[in-house]
């Protein structure tokens, strides 16, 4: 009985360890045999966890605000999105080397310049603030993290501004965590000083776990745009149709509308 216990053993241990090498390989397996972006009217869409904008349902789904928008103005043109999960990292390397078609993303982002072609057009537009808790002193900018525990959310870049947060000259503690909602709680807990988190996601968790005394300031906002590999063929084509869609399906004006359920400062 003990032998074929330690050999069931054995087996599950050697099918876990092929599985641990076996699934980065597979990740990478869909981007390195992509469609040609006109073959058969596939786009494949990469997005990252950023919830209401971009995220993963209940259903394993993509789901999101943006998500939703990128979903309407691609069948709008005749496309047929697939949309994939990607760590932000992956995200930029796949736009560089040209394995995804699109990225619903940021603008502006320092490391892609050179590498995309980036819309004119903008569906969303993100706000990064400095969460604290009462008694704990007002920042005005990133210089005054300084000498600070600062919590930040893991995989986030933050507009580029993680490089000189984690640069050693500046003297910031930072502490990372996966989710918005641990942050907040790190905050609550005294954990950090100061959290940088986008608005959104802060306010989906606390319209259910609100925190007395939690302010915030403004430090940067951001614009949304949608990128498309400069590499990728007939990209300015799907370019050019994804910003004709956007006008004709009059997402332009959905984005300029006020929304009373995104609030700038708690």
């Amino acid at each position: 009985m003990e032998t074929a216990l330690n050999f069931m053993r054995k087996r599950i241990a050697s099918t876990l360890l092929g599985l641990a090498f076996a699934l980065p390989f597979l990740n990478h397996a869909w981007a390195d045999h992509l469609p040609a972006s006109d073959d058969d009217h596939h786009i494949e869409v990469a997005y990252v966890e950023f919830p209401p904008y971009s995220y993963t349902n209940d259903q394993g789904e993509a789901d999101g605000i943006y998500i939703n928008v990128t979903r309407r103005i691609l069948e709008h043109t005749g496309y047929h999105p697939r949309f994939h999960p990607l760590p932000i990292a992956r995200t930029y390397l796949y736009l560089k080397e040209g394995k995804i078609h699109l990225w619903p993303g940021l603008a502006e982002i320092p490391s892609l310049q050179g590498h995309v072609l980036e819309s004119n057009i903008n569906p969303i537009t993100t706000h990064l603030n400095a969460w604290f808790l009462d008694g704990t002193p007002t920042i005005q900018s990133i210089d005054d993290l300084r000498g600070h525990q600062v919590i930040l959310i893991a995989g986030y870049t933050y507009a580029g501004l993680l490089y000189d947060i984690r640069d050693p000259k500046n003297q910031i503690n930072v502490i990372t965590t996966p989710t918005h909602r641990s942050a907040l709680q790190m905050l609550q807990l005294g954990r950090g000083d100061y959290l940088l988190d986008y608005v959104d996601p802060v306010m989906e968790v606390l319209s259910e776990n609100p925190i007395p005394n939690l302010k915030s300031v403004r430090l940067i906002s951001q614009k949304a745009a949608y990128l498309v590999p400069k590499q990728l063929p007939n990209g300015k084509d799907l370019m050019e149709k994804i910003e004709a869609a956007y006008y004709e399906l009059g997402i332009d004006q959905e984005a300029k509308a006020p929304d009373p359920g995104l609030t700038s400062d708690f």
